[in-house]
């Protein structure tokens, strides 16, 4: 099985995520398998014609103050270009006693990539923007109608925030993924089935980026655990996480793409590699790009994960053979 997050104690240890981990700006400049569950799609209103449609407010009880608050108080679009995805599915029907707390970590997870993000000077979309549950308005729809609707197109990115296991059949989202824990998660062909159902495709002219903040989201074992840089890229083309994803919207027609995506696991309390928790954890070093071409741009600091890392020992000894398929 794909490795598995523990959860710490909440006292002393870290669980493993990307929500703080520092990373680039989008090279744009602006800014298991189960069939994929439909969100529902909403029809974008505005009481002014012509004019952006404004995403609505959250619902008065919600996981979050995030949640809670109007994006905007006029039917104005405010013009923001990053926004932060939190992968649910549409309903959770017999969750377990856990899932609100673990609704609640991812929440909290999102919510530190927004603060994070603001910091960088990222135009960040101040909500949680929930793929599903329990966002019952549509959220996710109605900004990608905003979106289109905009005069002048800009460069959008999509940060995907939530635990993750590798491979081209991993899973992201909440919980754990494992055998004998509940299966909160969602594939990357669940996700884009949901991207899809909330109207995606209306942005195929734009450029669009899509960054996961998720441990191992672009993990691929290294041929002969080498520092060979073609290999390497090869790997991560068949075998990652993110290539997947990049693939399935390919398929959708999308050509302006890049999918952004780490090799290792990530702490939400601490950036950058030097990590020492109870839990031994291979922390991340660098970023790998599946760039418009499916051209692969790895950061130098991939490579001080040396030959047979922690990392690599960890998924070799956790994973069986042909995981990634």
């Amino acid at each position: 099985m794909p490795p598995k997050e523990g959860k710490p104690a909440a006292s002393s240890v870290v669980r493993p995520h990307a929500a703080t981990v520092m990373q680039p700006k989008p090279a744009f400049g602006g800014g298991s398998i189960r069939p994929p569950h439909a969100a529902t799609v909403m029809q974008p209103k505005s009481v002014f014609a012509g004019v952006a449609p404004r995403p609505p407010h959250a619902a008065k009880s919600g996981p979050s103050r995030t949640a809670q608050r109007a994006t905007h108080d006029d039917d104005v679009d405010p013009g923001y270009t990053t926004f932060v995805l939190a992968p649910t599915r549409s309903a959770y029907e017999g969750a377990g006693s856990d899932f609100a707390g673990e609704l609640s970590d991812l929440t909290g997870m999102a919510e530190k990539d927004i603060a994070y993000l603001k910091t960088q000077g990222h135009s960040v979309c101040p909500d949680v923007i929930y793929t599903g549950h329990p966002d019952t308005s549509g959220k996710l729809a109605l900004w990608i109608s905003t979106i289109r609707a905009r005069e002048a197109p800009v460069p959008v990115e999509f940060v995907v925030t939530a635990h993750g296991s590798p491979g081209i059949s991993g899973k992201i989202g909440m919980g754990h993924d494992a055998s004998n824990k509940p299966d909160y998660r969602v594939t990357p062909s669940d996700l884009i089935g949901i991207l899809v159902n909330s109207g995606i495709e209306e942005l195929l002219a734009l450029h669009v980026q899509f960054t996961f903040r998720c441990c191992n989201s672009a993990y691929a074992p290294l041929p002969g655990y080498s520092q060979d840089l073609n290999a390497m890229k090869t790997s991560i083309l068949k075998k990652s996480l993110i290539a997947s994803f990049y693939r399935g919207l390919r398929t959708r027609g999308f050509t302006h793409l890049k999918v952004q995506g780490f090799r290792g696991y990530y702490l939400p309390a601490v950036k950058g590699p030097k990590v020492r928790t109870k839990t031994e954890v291979a922390a991340a070093s660098g970023t790998v790009v599946i760039e418009e071409d499916r051209s692969v741009t790895i950061t130098k600091e991939i490579f001080k994960l040396k030959s047979m890392t922690d990392l690599d020992q960890k998924c070799a000894s956790e994973l069986p053979d042909n995981w990634w398929a």
